[in-house]
């Protein structure tokens, strides 16, 4: 189970394009020790997958995924399009799939049909979703709209 919560984290860090090296920035003594040990770990973890990968003539599903993105993106914004392009349903919450959403969007004949856009927000309302800020100080991103105001953006 452990294994595979480490792979989904691995995922993560490629589909959000963090740089994995960012792990060892996050210690500070004001923590507890586990947490050392664990943000240790990580990057011993995420400095080797891409080794073990490499030795073993693979590549990981999420950077293969997010490479043939890339590469319809880079199609996409490449070639004349004749035929329309439609996306439905999508939010572009990966940063990967926003771009092609993007991409989408600028061609003649391309459109995004967005799931759940409330056009009724008024414009205050609209402006502070995603930027409330909860009793501790942090951003709240919970709001339904929120994915689809970063995408629009």
């Amino acid at each position: 189970m452990l294994a595979k919560e480490l792979g989904a984290l691995i995922d993560e860090f490629i589909i959000e394009n963090v740089d994995p090296s960012s792990i060892g920035r996050l210690v500070d003594e004001a923590f507890d020790q586990y947490w050392a040990i664990t943000t240790k770990f990580l990057c011993i973890a995420l400095q080797q997958w891409p080794l073990i990968l490499q030795q073993r003539g693979m590549v990981d599903a999420a950077q293969r995924q997010k490479a043939l993105l890339e590469a319809q993106i880079g199609s996409l914004k490449g070639g004349d399009s004749r035929d329309p392009v439609i996306v439905l349903g999508s939010t572009g919450s990966n940063p990967t799939t926003a771009h092609l959403l993007d991409a989408i969007s600028r061609l003649d004949r391309g459109a995004i049909v967005l799931p759940g856009l409330d056009r009724e927000l008024d414009e205050a309302a609209w402006r502070h979703i995603g930027d409330a800020i909860d009793e501790f100080g942090e951003p709240a991103f919970t709001h339904p709209q929120t994915m689809l105001k970063r995408l629009l953006a």
